[in-house]
């Protein structure tokens, strides 16, 4: 993968992860003061769900990305001598 796609990979992670999880931060926040809204928590649970695809989708495509050795080389199984 270029160095554009893990960029662009990295952006869309902050742009879209970060304002769910501060949504559901914000909620949890709530319940633990005891402040029930159930619009709040309504909405919250789909955004949940969003959340956890998302973050299933994101975890696949850096497992996929190469590793490499830190040399510039790309990992063998073999060691190197």
């Amino acid at each position: 993968m270029s160095f554009g796609k893990v960029f662009l990979l990295m952006a869309l992670i902050v742009l879209i992860g970060v304002p769910m999880v501060g949504y559901v931060w914000e909620t949890i926040n709530q319940l633990l003061a005891l402040e029930f809204d159930v619009v709040r928590i309504g909405i919250t649970i789909p955004v949940v769900v969003v959340l956890w695809i998302f973050l299933r989708f994101v975890a696949g495509r850096i497992r996929a990305l190469p590793t490499g050795t830190g040399s510039g080389q790309a990992a063998t199984k073999e060691p190197v001598r």
